[in-house]
C-alpha cells in the first residue's frame, strides 16, 4: 500500500510527471533542487529517497537521470502542452506549470512537441469559427511566415493578445505564435485549467 505523501514530496512527485510528460526523460538532481530551492543535490536525494521508500518511484543509481514513477504509463504518441505565457516557448516557463494545468494532446493534433494553449477570451473572433473559451494551440512562428488573416496570438505587457493577423501589422510586439488548432469544450467543467489571464484588445488600444 502507498504511504502517504508530505506536501513538498507530492510537489516533487508532480513535478516528475510533468517533467516526464514534457521533455520524454527525467530531471536531474539539480533540476529538482532549484525548482524547489533545495540547498543541495544531497538534500534534493534525501526527498527522492523518500518517495522510493513510500513507492511511488524507482531509482537506478547507476543512471543520473534514473527515475521510474511506478504505475505511470506515458503514450509516445501523446505530448504535453503547457499554457502560454508572455515569455513564450521557452522551455524553462513551460517547467513552471503544475500537472494539472497541462494539456495531453495527440502528436497528430498538437503537430509538435513545442506549442502552447490560450483560452479564447471573448466572441471577437466568432467569424472565424472560434467562440470564447476555445482552447487555441498555439505554435512558433517567424514573423515572415504569417500570412494575412492567420490567428496569432502576442505579448502585450504581462498579458496575450489574441487577434487576426494584420498587413502591416499595428501592433507594438510581434507575435510569438500562430493557432494551428480549436478545440471547444460543449460544457464547462466546474473546475476549468488554470491559465495565465488573456486578453483581447483593439489596434488602437494596443497602440495607445
Amino acid at each position: 500500500m502507498l504511504e502517504p505523501l508530505t506536501e513538498i514530496e507530492r510537489g516533487i512527485l508532480e513535478y516528475l510527471i510533468g517533467y516526464l510528460r514534457q521533455h520524454t526523460y527525467q530531471p536531474s538532481l539539480r533540476e529538482i533542487g532549484d525548482r524547489f530551492g533545495l540547498k543541495s543535490t544531497k538534500t534534493t536525494a534525501e526527498y527522492l529517497q523518500a518517495l522510493e521508500d513510500k513507492g511511488w518511484i524507482e531509482r537506478n543509481p547507476a543512471r543520473s537521470r534514473g527515475i521510474r514513477i511506478l504505475g505511470l504509463q506515458l503514450d509516445t504518441d501523446a505530448v504535453a502542452v503547457p499554457p502560454l505565457t508572455p515569455a513564450g516557448f521557452s522551455r524553462p516557463q513551460h517547467d513552471q506549470a503544475t500537472p494539472g494545468q497541462y494539456l495531453t494532446l495527440d502528436r497528430r493534433l498538437a503537430g509538435s512537441t513545442r506549442v502552447g494553449y490560450v483560452s479564447m477570451p471573448d466572441d471577437s473572433l466568432t467569424h472565424l469559427g472560434i467562440r470564447r473559451h476555445d482552447l487555441l494551440i498555439v505554435g512558433p512562428v517567424a514573423t515572415e511566415d504569417i500570412e494575412p488573416g492567420d490567428v496569432v496570438v502576442t505579448p502585450l505587457g504581462d498579458d496575450l493578445y489574441v487577434h487576426v493577423w494584420e498587413n502591416p501589422p499595428l501592433l507594438l510586439e510581434p507575435p510569438i505564435g500562430r493557432v494551428d488548432a480549436v478545440i471547444r469544450r460543449l460544457r464547462n467543467p466546474d473546475a476549468p485549467l488554470a491559465e495565465p489571464e488573456v486578453i483581447d484588445v483593439d489596434a488602437e488600444s494596443a497602440h495607445a
